[in-house]
């Protein structure tokens, strides 16, 4: 499935570092640090922080030296290094909350996301104060997501799904909006709960009717209930709504939907509208082979009609 990562790292880092701004700490690279910070120059704080780091021996220094190098890093696009920034604070400042968050926001967007999952999972994100708890939610409900399709055997699967569906319903308690609306719809139904996705991805779509994805995910829903021809309406939806590989990917569930119902012609050219030139010859070789079927069917149909010398055809015989 779709899932959204925008929105996260950005809203993370936040609320863990603005304590930080305010602190003093009397060395070379601390002011240059926070200066290159507040002003986006992230290379240059990660340089000055690092220095900072290197110089400093006090704990109380390096604690918060750690962890504004860390979110640097995280900010500064090497979130694959902000890793080990982030757990030498921690070491220094054990269970320390926002480092918590920011390893496991390192993680996700460094594309680690089941270390994200157990990083946050080792978190009691309900006991956070506002804004990290709903920042903490979302980014667990998001990483469950990604984890979900790759993890192996159905029940383990819709387990991962199911524990995305309970934080959700957590996230969506405390703020109700269109996209948390659609991470809920998204655990729904990675868990096999298609009725009650599509009733939450309803919910979503009455808060945004312009936005594609729940419009999508309805199709995905009705899809997997065999409900094919009725899944075509919300993907068409989607499709007028959705854009370049947005697109794509409605056209190739589009291309699945009418494969199924034998409608080898439209599932073809949605295939193609998708780019998917390898489904587009695997859907006109399934025509051939059911045309081929058919014809066959037909020739045993009147060679036996011939058999039985014009007599009516009782197929139970």
């Amino acid at each position: 499935m779709t899932c959204r990562r925008s929105g996260l790292a950005i809203a993370t880092v936040t609320v863990t570092v603005c304590a930080l701004l305010g602190a003093s700490a009397s060395a070379a690279g601390w002011d240059e640090g926070v200066a290159a910070f507040t002003a986006g120059n992230y290379a240059r704080a990660i340089a000055e922080f690092q220095q900072f780091v290197d110089e400093r021996t006090d704990e109380e220094a390096l604690v918060v030296g750690y962890q504004m190098l860390a979110q640097s890093l995280l900010r500064g696009g090497r979130a694959k290094e902000s890793v080990a920034a982030f757990q030498r604070h921690l070491e220094l400042k054990p269970g320390d909350a926002g480092s918590q968050l920011g390893l496991g926001q390192a993680y996700y967007t460094s594309g680690e996301p089941a270390q994200c999952v157990a990083t946050l999972n080792n978190l009691s994100i309900g006991s956070l104060p506002e804004p990290h708890r709903n920042h903490g939610y979302r980014l667990l409900v998001s990483a469950l997501l990604v984890v979900g399709p790759g993890t192996e055997g159905t029940w383990a699967r819709t387990q991962v799904y199911l524990r995305a569906e309970e934080v959700a319903e957590r996230l969506v308690e405390s703020v109700r909006n269109h996209d948390n609306l659609v991470l809920l719809g998204q655990a729904r139904l990675g868990a096999g709960r298609y009725q009650a996705a599509i009733s939450t991805l309803r919910r979503a779509i009455k808060i945004e009717r312009n936005e594609w994805l729940p419009h999508y995910y309805i199709g995905q829903a009705l899809t997997s209930r065999g409900r094919f021809k009725k899944a075509e309406s919300p993907l068409g939806t989607a499709l007028e709504l959705a854009s370049g590989s947005d697109a794509d990917l409605v056209w190739k569930q589009l291309g699945y939907v009418f494969w199924s119902q034998g409608k080898y012609a439209e599932a073809a050219n949605a295939y193609g509208n998708a780019g998917d030139f390898e489904s587009v010859r695997r859907v006109r070789e399934a025509q051939r082979i059911a045309v081929e079927e058919e014809r066959i069917a037909m020739e045993e149909f009147e060679s036996r009609i011939r058999k039985l010398g014009g007599r009516p055809w009782n197929p139970a015989r």
